[in-house]
């Protein structure tokens, strides 16, 4: 009987271990389908793909990472300028070698998990500049399932980092399978509760009672027949309370450290908002809440011996485009600005070629 029963728990075990040895192989093969799929739809993994294109053309001095911020041109009909931020301050600087990394959403975790790829170079830039967009700690965006990129961060480091068999797992998940339509669904039906603001339910935020004419932007004399909605957005997109210990902020953390072992310089800079139009709709609460997150950047940042730029309300609401989203796009004449101010600070610091 025992050689028996030893046979056949052995045999057992053997088989269990193929099933999983089967399971995996399977898993890898159709993450490795998803891989070539993906990147078609997925713009970050082609952000670093540009990365490299671009050190194939020589070293950059400058890589700035950016969001839609940066290129925003497409909505503002009253707006004819279509020049992006990173050609304005390319520019502004002509004799210094750019490359630039923007994508349409913003996240510091993204970014971080970009950087690697100049870092490691055999010559990284001499600078790295990062933007802060404010929005991206909102309850809109920060806890959002589809700006969390898992998918994106997975395709990164399948392609230019350290692999793990948990990103194979994730390219099949969100490729395959609906989960993250399960997570979004999930999302809206949370209650948006903020210290100083209740919303209520997240699914009356996103439907179309909160949709605004997409030509506000053009004619600013309709925003008080929105002055409900438009609050409610200003609310919801930046009236968290910013808790130093975010995700985010972790991320940016270990992007400036990052820089700093590699003796290289960094730049953080805070996108401009709509400063003005948001306590016009809000009130003073709005101002007073936005400087005190911008203080928990500021306080981070310096005490890592790095300075911030901060632009958060250093423009009119004239500058602003895509204006229903009550976002941080800018129009050209906005979009000069930011180039102007990060090219006043590198201009004040002296730049080594590599």
């Amino acid at each position: 009987m025992f050689p028996n029963s030893f046979f056949m728990v052995t045999m057992s075990d053997a088989s269990f271990r193929s099933y999983i040895g089967i399971f995996f192989v399977g898993l890898t093969l159709i993450g490795g389908v998803g891989l070539y799929i993906t990147p078609m739809m997925s713009e970050i993994p082609r952000v670093g793909r540009a990365l490299i294109k671009a050190y194939g053309k020589g070293t950059p001095d400058i890589l700035l990472f950016g969001d839609s911020v940066m290129r925003a041109t497409r909505i503002k009909r009253c707006d004819t300028g279509s020049s992006t931020i990173d050609t304005l301050l390319a520019k502004e600087l002509p004799n210094l070698n750019w490359v630039a990394s923007p994508y349409s959403a913003s996240s510091m975790v993204v970014f971080n998990d970009l950087l690697p790829i100049a870092m490691n170079r055999p010559n990284p830039p001499e600078w790295i500049i990062v933007p802060v967009n404010m929005r991206s700690f909102s309850e809109e965006w920060g806890t959002r399932p589809a700006y969390r990129l898992d998918l994106d961060r997975a395709l990164i480091r399948i392609k230019f980092g350290k692999v793990r068999l948990h990103d194979y797992f994730l390219v099949w998940k969100y490729q395959f399978t609906k989960a993250l339509d399960m997570e979004m669904e999930a999302w809206r039906n949370q209650t948006v509760a903020y210290p100083d603001f209740n919303l209520g339910p997240r699914r009356k935020l996103h439907d179309k009672s909160m949709d605004l004419p997409k030509n506000l932007d053009c004619l600013p004399h309709l925003k008080e027949q929105y002055r409900d909605v438009l609050r409610t957005k200003f609310i919801y997109h930046y009236l968290y309370r910013l808790d130093p210990e975010n995700p985010l902020l972790q991320s940016l953390r270990e992007i400036i450290h990052s820089v700093q072992q590699s003796n290289k310089n960094i730049l953080i800079y805070v996108t401009p908002i709509n400063m003005q139009d948001g306590e016009r709709f809000v009130g003073h609460k709005f101002r007073e809440i936005v400087q005190g997150n911008v203080g928990v950047i500021q306080t981070l940042v310096e005490n890592m011996g790095v300075p911030l730029l901060n632009m958060v309300d250093k423009l009119p609401p004239e500058h602003f485009i895509d204006q229903y989203a009550v976002c941080e796009h800018l129009d050209e004449t906005g979009r000069r600005f930011v180039a102007a101010q990060l090219a006043k600070v590198l201009r004040s610091e002296p730049f080594k070629k590599p």
